[in-house]
């Protein structure tokens, strides 16, 4: 074989090598990008969830909120009436427990809740 010969069977194998690692890039290239949209999938799936939780979170402490109210207003009108403190003890009870449950959801809310990143 001659030297032009063998440099020209170089210079195809070189090209070979680059083609088969150019097509091994556009699959990698190709698994990477199937995996980022799943990823990204997975995060809105995700977020969607956290959202619903913040929702359902939110409105377990109106609900408490809105009974304590209620209870609170039933009690005032019940010692309007007559009734005695040692009668009332158990929903005076009851009251500072649904302020305690709702203050306790808030701020175990809070705790989990990450701070917003900055810019």
């Amino acid at each position: 074989m001659s030297e032009i010969d063998q440099e020209i069977e170089d210079a195809v194998q070189l090209l070979a090598s680059l083609l088969r690692n150019f097509f091994a890039f556009l699959l990698l290239k190709r698994k990477v990008l199937t995996m980022s949209a799943e990823l990204d999938a997975k995060i809105s799936a995700l977020q969607a969830a956290v959202s619903r939780d913040t929702v359902v979170e939110q409105s377990a402490i109106t609900l408490l909120a809105g009974l304590k109210t209620q209870l609170d207003a039933a009690i005032a009108a019940a010692a309007a009436a007559g009734a005695t403190p040692e009668e009332l003890q158990a929903l005076t009870d009851l009251s500072a427990t649904l302020d305690s449950n709702a203050t306790g959801l808030s701020e175990a809310g809070a705790a989990n809740t990450p701070a917003a990143a900055g810019p």
